[in-house]
């Protein structure tokens, strides 16, 4: 329905050509349109915008860098490319390139968080499509695993989540890498398993109050609420263990 409304290129060039208004206001008025089609979620508004934005770049010189996942997004669409073509497969191959360049404008698009979220998640569809291409990204995926950024981390466990559910034992070395400090959620777990099926073993469960302790003086009140869980969780049959962390209970009542 949007593309019924949209001005096509061919609009586009002939409203240049008539010169009614300055130069300048014709090209902002132009990338303002084409911003906002970008934006949409239909398919062809998308790549009629992107058109207009080459047509725009090869006259006025204007920067189309920021449309570059849009191009992306176009070319997953069967509507433009058949399945068996190799056109994703080379993006695939410029992406890996531009990421590892040592050009500027590459080092920012790598340093940019939201893009290499945005990246990362493009990575799903794409191993769907080409399973080879796990190889190309693996690297780079693994190095997000050290990210300091939550979105980024998210995103990247993410994609080894799904792929892991098609192939668990090509991913299993990656465990002590999920295990690190960093996925305390996994941690929680682990713990949450000993004091509901393990409970009766007094030594599994010493060892996981020692991760509750490690919880409970976090400075992040988040992880903080669940150390305190976990000790309502074994405070029914383990009294000792809210006895022996009373203390720190108690300095947490203070700063509510």
């Amino acid at each position: 329905m949007e593309s019924l409304f949209q001005r096509t290129l061919e609009d586009l060039i002939k409203q240049s050509r008539l010169a009614m208004i300055p130069e300048p206001t014709f090209v902002s008025k132009s990338m303002e349109e084409i911003r906002k089609e970008l934006k949409s979620t239909d398919l062809h508004t998308k790549s009629v915008a992107l058109r207009k934005l080459c047509y725009l770049s090869s006259l006025y010189h204007v920067d189309k860098s920021s449309a570059s996942f849009h191009c992306i997004e176009c070319m997953s669409s069967s509507s433009f490319f058949s399945e068996d073509t190799p056109v994703l497969l080379l993006a695939t191959n410029q992406l890996r390139k531009d990421m590892m360049s040592s050009n500027g404008p590459s080092r920012r698009w790598r340093s940019r968080v939201s893009v290499r979220k945005k990246a990362i998640g493009v990575t799903v569809r794409l191993f769907e499509k080409h399973p080879d291409a796990v190889c190309v990204c693996f690297k780079r995926l693994v190095e997000s695993l050290d990210s300091t950024d939550s979105g980024v981390l998210s995103a990247t466990v993410g994609v080894f989540c799904e792929q892991a559910m098609k192939d668990p034992k090509s991913y299993l070395p990656l465990a002590p890498e999920f295990y690190k400090d960093r996925p305390k959620s996994l941690v929680f777990e682990g713990v949450r398993t000993v004091l509901v099926s393990l409970s009766e073993f007094e030594s599994a469960v010493r060892l996981a109050m020692e991760k509750v302790r490690e919880f409970l003086v976090e400075e992040d009140p988040n992880l903080k609420y669940l150390g305190l869980h976990a000790l309502s969780m074994a405070s029914e049959k383990h009294l000792w263990a809210v006895l022996e962390n009373k203390e720190v209970m108690i300095k947490s009542l203070r700063k509510i």
